[in-house]
């Protein structure tokens, strides 16, 4: 059972036992204030220290499980890379680690990613940095999701190699709509462009007052150009990727890859399965057997571990 801090009726009355013991002031105010904030920072602190133990024995398990699968495939390299936002920090971190194993990696590279997304950018940076690593093949592994800017990831791989419950994500890219609110809601630059075209297909051929009212109501900080060009840097910086594959394709084929992902998807989150991945041209492969059981159990003790070092 976890141990709560000294508060409540159960405060009080320690607060009493120690006043008759003459510990503690008659008078109470502060000094059973300070009793309470002790007891609370001690629980914390324990607390703090069980999360470290668990943590501890959940990536000595992962290590573990990450051997077994290293062992089953040859001796290959991998590298597990669990984030919630691909940034610029989130590149500094992954090459701070990667300098570590990348003179021990013979050229055969796998990732096994899990993201919602991030930064083009920051995501364009890691996949080159991983394909630099995996120059012989690169294997990215999805047990559940790689959605946005991680898809872009996946992207530069030879294998993208997904379990049946996988997802990859478009890369249709996102804004806030008031980036200086705290509750800021991001918004597909492909709906913004859409909204315009509705308001100028209304000043010229419809309702000028409902046109006008429309334009007032949006408070965009960014330039309609910007907004605009934002799709094309995506898709640009998709292209590349795609042409980090081993796989030999037309400039035609890769820009009709390009184009479904970046503007083939009516939401942000829409769920491109295996089958679905495989129509579009993408070098993916079904996970079965011992290699999706060991990355399965990878991904579920990697989950527990990111959600414990989050709830600290």
């Amino acid at each position: 059972m976890t141990e709560q801090p000294v508060t409540g009726t159960k405060g009080r009355c320690t607060g009493s036992v120690l006043q008759m013991m003459g510990l503690l002031s008659t008078d109470g105010g502060e000094d059973t204030a300070s009793l309470r904030e002790s007891s609370r920072t001690a629980w914390r602190e324990r607390e703090r220290q069980k999360a470290d133990r668990i943590a501890e024995k959940l990536d000595a398990e992962i290590q573990d499980t990450l051997q077994a699968l290293k062992t089953l495939s040859g001796g290959q390299t991998y590298y597990v890379l669990y984030t919630k936002v691909l940034d610029t920090r989130t590149v500094d971190d992954v090459y701070d680690e990667l300098r570590a194993i990348g003179d021990d990696c013979d050229g055969r590279f796998n990732v096994i990613l899990f993201s919602s997304g991030g930064y083009s950018e920051a995501a364009f940076n890691l996949a080159c940095l991983f394909r630099s690593i995996g120059h012989e093949s690169l294997n990215v592994i999805v047990p559940r999701w790689a959605k946005s800017a991680a898809m872009l990831i996946a992207c530069a791989a030879d294998t993208i190699s997904m379990t049946p419950v996988a997802e990859l994500g478009p890369l249709d890219p996102q804004i806030l709509d008031n980036p200086f609110a705290d509750d800021g809601k991001r918004l597909s630059c492909l709906n913004i462009i859409e909204t315009f075209q509705l308001i100028r297909s209304e000043f010229q051929y419809g309702d000028e007052h409902l046109a006008e009212g429309l334009l007032e109501r949006l408070h965009f900080p960014l330039s309609l150009g910007r907004i605009i060009a934002a799709p094309k840097i995506s898709k640009e910086y998709l292209v590349r990727t795609l042409r980090m594959q081993k796989a030999e394709r037309t400039p035609e084929e890769v820009n009709a890859i390009a184009e479904k992902l970046v503007y083939g998807y009516i939401d942000h989150g829409f769920c491109i399965h295996y089958n679905e991945a495989r129509e579009l041209g993408l070098p993916v492969k079904l996970l079965e057997g011992e290699m999706h059981d060991l990355v399965w159990k990878i991904h579920r003790l990697s989950v527990m571990k990111k959600d414990l070092s989050e709830r600290e």
